[in-house]
């Protein structure tokens, strides 16, 4: 049943470190491996996996290196695994049908829509005695 105060998938993603996309990335991986909720998973997790180890990969050449070539292989890897992360957010997002708990079974929170603010109660006033 459609929750209808689901509006998405939350990715959650922006402004991540390197090291924190590649744990956000092998979390969506072991998540779904194995999840009879998601039969057929797109990006393959075997891709988001393998985007995750050269990230890493990358990110530690360039932290002992600091070299621009390196900086840029790591921002190029950082790219590709970004990339299928909000990939596989829209996979999620299609196959759970805004349902809340399918989508934190693998991995992602769900945005709830913007509700109305509700009418505050009216103050109570105390009476103050003057001296």
């Amino acid at each position: 049943m459609e929750d209808p105060r689901v509006n998405a998938v939350r990715v959650g993603i922006k402004r991540l470190s390197a090291a924190d996309l590649v744990a956000r990335g092998r979390l969506h991986v072991g998540k779904m491996h194995g999840n009879p909720i998601f039969p057929s998973p797109t990006p393959d997790l075997g891709e988001i996996s393998a985007a995750c180890d050269l990230l890493e990969d990358r990110e530690l050449v360039y932290q002992f290196n600091r070299g621009k070539r390196d900086l840029l292989l790591r921002n190029t890897a950082y790219a590709a695994l970004y990339e299928l992360i909000r990939r596989f957010a829209a996979y999620v997002q299609a196959a759970t049908h805004s349902e809340p708990q399918l989508m934190l079974e693998a991995g992602f929170f769900p945005r709830l829509k913007r509700q109305p603010a509700r009418q505050l109660p009216a103050a109570r006033h105390r009476a103050v005695e003057l001296p």
